[in-house]
C-alpha cells in the first residue's frame, strides 16, 4: 500500500515522481528523469522533421528557422509544440 501525507483532512498520496508544467519533479532532486524526456521529446520532434531539417534544397536559414522554432524548445523545455504556433 503507498504511503500517505495527511494535511489537515486531505489525504495525499507520496510518489518518488510526477509532471509538473511539462517537467519531472522527482524526489531527492535528481535530474535524470528530466533530462530523460527532455532528451526523448526532442528526439521524437527530429524524427518527425528529419526529412525537412536535412534537405540541402531547402535554403540553411530556413532549416535552421525550423529547428529553433520546434526541435530546440522540445529540447529545452520537452513543450510538444507543433509546426505553425
Amino acid at each position: 500500500m503507498p504511503q500517505k501525507l495527511e494535511v489537515g483532512e486531505d489525504s495525499l498520496e507520496i510518489v518518488d515522481s510526477f509532471h509538473y508544467l511539462h517537467d519531472v519533479i522527482s524526489c531527492g532532486g535528481r535530474v535524470e528523469l528530466a533530462v530523460g524526456d527532455r532528451t526523448s521529446c526532442a528526439l521524437s520532434k527530429w524524427r518527425k522533421l528529419a526529412s525537412l531539417l536535412v534537405n540541402r534544397s531547402i535554403a540553411l536559414e530556413e532549416r535552421a528557422k525550423v529547428y529553433c522554432e520546434c526541435v530546440r524548445p522540445a529540447l529545452m523545455y520537452a513543450t510538444p509544440w507543433k509546426l505553425g504556433h
